[in-house]
């Protein structure tokens, strides 16, 4: 199941994202227990992912999946040892926060405007000041056609369908043009229907040549076959790749 048309989107006159690789050597996390004993959530995971493919990170409840994600998107750093990598150089922290998004389970967005004034407020947000106002308005129209919410446009974020507060989330995260994209369970709490056609839409962002990484959980067979890579963890180690 696939997308009208591959998600392809020139921000703000931004040069084309190219190819992106990014490869994690012997990741490991550890935390601080209440008890004031260290407990290790990973253990030396080592891994790449690839800009043109989709890849997902699977596992049961408490793997360590979404730490993982943590980890790979910049956000954990503290008690974290390994190396991050983007196409063989060491990452530099604020550069490659600047490359990447990440998007939790539940996001949270305005319910009381529409799904359009939710893109152009965010393109405000994310720009550069010297971004006219008429190409922000043309990447807020073009991410709507691109991620098929025309229907809904106008409508109300507090009124629109489970997949559809999904596929918001994502163009939201596309205003910056980033490079590597991680999601967190961006299927949870939907139907086979609507997560196909937001897993759909993210093999389509893949295929445009970024990097797009997903936890996800229990997933069917056909949305499973959309996957181009996976790894599976359990108890914090990684036990397929």
């Amino acid at each position: 199941m696939g997308t009208d048309t591959a998600i392809s989107i020139d921000v703000g006159g931004q040069k084309d994202i190219g190819t992106t690789c990014l490869s994690f050597q012997q990741i490991s996390y550890q935390v601080r227990g209440t008890n004031g004993k260290t407990k290790q959530l990973l253990h030396d995971i080592s891994g790449s992912f690839r800009s043109g493919r989709l890849a997902g990170i699977m596992g049961p409840s408490g793997a360590g999946k979404s730490t993982l994600l943590n980890v790979l998107s910049g956000f954990k750093t503290s008690k974290m040892s390994g190396k991050l990598l983007v196409n063989g150089q060491p990452i530099k922290p604020q550069k490659y926060r600047r490359e990447v998004t990440y998007t939790s389970q539940d996001v949270s967005m305005l319910e009381n405007i529409t799904v359009l004034e939710s893109l152009d407020f965010a393109t405000e947000l994310k720009l550069p000041k010297e971004v006219s106002l008429m190409v922000k308005s043309k990447i807020s129209n073009d991410i709507v056609k691109l991620l098929g919410l025309q229907k809904c446009a106008h409508n109300l974020v507090g009124t629109i369908s489970g997949g559809e507060k999904k596929r918001l989330s994502i163009g939201l995260e596309l205003i910056s043009n980033p490079k590597i994209l991680f999601f967190d369970e961006p299927t949870s709490g939907l139907d086979i229907i609507a997560a196909m056609q937001v897993i759909a839409h993210l093999k389509d962002l893949a295929l445009s040549g970024r990097c797009v990484v997903c936890v996800i959980h229990q997933p069917s067979s056909s949305i499973l076959q959309m996957f181009d890579d996976l790894m599976i963890l359990s108890e914090g180690k990684c036990v397929y790749k």
